[in-house]
């Protein structure tokens, strides 16, 4: 009877475990099979594309979409581009499509690649803006993210549909414009295509910036927040104006600190310039004790890369485009939770790169700069210690398209205990006594968290921030033997790349 309940048991134990595992198996079938397809429709779309480029009307509006920059990069996204009309009244769609013949199985290609994008590379003789239409027909290369993971061939093809083999980090010589998808932009609403009656519902696809560095165009909807513990905070700031008078000594140049209370803090040479600038704290003063300011919140104001090695780490694929840096701050807070705020910056590779630069008249040595000032600094958050403690982690990444994978990373804080949630009869609130942590003993949290990237992305690695840390520190000069000093701005330093972050004004 033993045998026949434990034979029965195990009966039903594979049983079970192969239903659960069946699901699995079909999954993996559709994923691949889904991929198949639609690589074989971005391959037909762009044959077709190829042999529709030797149209000029084709070539005029496509450099005309590409000047506009909608995400901040020469791409063309097909469905917000495909209705664009030429001299003849004609849509983009319309001449493209003349050149197969299966006008509405090119539609259906169309519709089920609704991220699909036309890329205008930089190249040293071929870009969006010096295009001449007339006389150059880019051949079309169509970028596999497989094929450059495995170091395969990036693959072009021309109006007759003759095959050229190029390389994904060596830039082509003649005119090309790639096929790819957009990674800047995601789809905000499902379009409604039905094959059976042939035609798309009354609403098309709306697209949505993927952060707020990626938006350059009303064609696109503003971005989700990206706070990941649903607050609401501003994407960015202007920058206030350099004041054009310092308040000391003209020549320690603290005018150019932009920001009046992490001016004050470095004229004043405080110990804790955080604690001024949040907590009005002043020892100079006999201000010892102060509640959190909304004036001002931490600001990633510039990026430069390590070295020219770290630099072209992230520039070996020329079909990439534009930079997508992607900066996630993750804190920990006092009830041992954590907080990830993501951020995007877009740039060039030559805003990065290394220039030598040498002061006009002078025989002073050629220095190198490249460091990437952001045209409106991006807003973090408002640096309160009591919620947040002492350090900001920085994960840093170059995005590029690829399967979705995940990274952990432990964060930690140190939280003092020299603040009082209630001082004084009228006053509430939490204030803080004390510059630093005010000689107090300290608590340190400590939590796992997720970070999100993807397998061809390039790892930047890790950078710390401490609320004690200077925002800036004693002059440095200009350049090597020079004059005059300016003051120096602390940077994040991950190792591969630095991020200048500092407080600035949000009202």
């Amino acid at each position: 009877m033993k045998k026949i309940i434990l034979l029965t048991s195990l009966i039903l134990m594979l049983f079970f475990s192969c239903k659960k595992d069946g699901p699995n198996v079909d999954q993996s079938i559709d994923s691949k099979r889904s991929l198949e397809e639609d690589r074989a429709n971005k391959l037909e779309f762009t044959q077709t594309f190829a042999r529709a480029l030797e149209n000029q009307e084709v070539r005029a509006i496509l450099k005309q979409e590409a000047l506009e920059k909608i995400d901040n990069d020469y791409d063309v996204l097909y469905a917000l581009s495909k209705n664009s009309t030429s001299s003849s009244g004609k849509t983009l769609h319309e001449l493209i499509s003349a050149y197969t013949e299966d006008k509405e199985h090119f539609d259906e290609i169309v519709q089920s690649l609704p991220l699909l994008t036309i890329y205008v590379p930089k190249l040293d003789e071929f870009s969006a803006e010096k295009w001449d239409t007339e006389n150059q027909i880019p051949i079309v290369a169509i970028r596999d993210v497989n094929d450059r993971k495995s170091n395969k061939p990036l693959l072009a093809y021309d109006a007759s549909g003759n095959l050229t083999e190029l390389s994904y980090k060596e830039k082509p010589k003649d005119p090309v414009v790639v096929v790819k998808d957009n990674e800047r932009v995601e789809v905000a609403a499902t379009e409604s295509y039905s094959k059976e009656i042939g035609k798309r519902a009354n609403f098309e696809n709306s697209y949505r910036a993927t952060d707020v560095a990626f938006k350059n165009s009303n064609k696109l909807i503003e971005p989700f927040s990206l706070h990941l513990d649903k607050n609401t905070l501003r994407d960015s700031t202007s920058r206030p104006t350099i004041l054009e008078e310092g308040t000391i000594d003209a020549s320690d140049y603290s005018y150019l600190i932009s920001a009046e209370a992490p001016r004050y803090a470095y004229e004043q040479k405080l110990e804790s310039q955080r604690d001024y600038v949040y907590y009005g704290i002043d020892p100079s003063k006999n201000v010892e004790s102060g509640k959190l300011t909304n004036r001002y919140a931490e600001h990633i104001v510039s990026i430069r890369m390590e070295n020219e090695a770290a630099l072209q780490k992230i520039t070996d694929d020329w079909t990439d485009g534009n930079l997508e840096i992607i900066v996630n701050v993750i804190t920990v807070n006092r009830e041992g939770g954590s907080q990830s705020i993501r951020k995007g910056i877009s740039c060039s590779a030559d805003d990065l790169k290394f220039v030598r630069k040498r002061e006009d008249n002078t025989r002073s040595p050629a220095y190198l700069i490249g460091e990437y000032f952001l045209p409106t600094p991006l807003e973090i958050e408002k640096w309160d210690a009591y919620k947040y403690g002492e350090k900001w982690k920085f994960v840093v990444s170059e995005y590029d398209p690829g399967t979705e994978t995940t990274t952990v990373t432990s964060v930690s804080s140190e939280f003092s205990g020299n603040f009082n949630g209630n001082v004084g009869i009228d006053v509430i609130g939490i204030f803080k006594f004390g510059i630093g942590g005010g000689g107090t003993s300290k608590e340190t949290k400590s939590t796992q968290v997720t970070v999100k990237t993807t397998d061809t992305s390039d790892d930047l690695y890790e950078g710390i921030l401490n609320f004690y840390t200077p925002i800036y520190s004693r002059a440095e000069p200009t350049r090597p033997m020079a004059w005059p000093f300016y003051p120096k701005a602390y940077t994040v330093n991950t190792g591969l790349i630095r991020l200048r972050v500092e407080p600035l004004a949000i009202y």
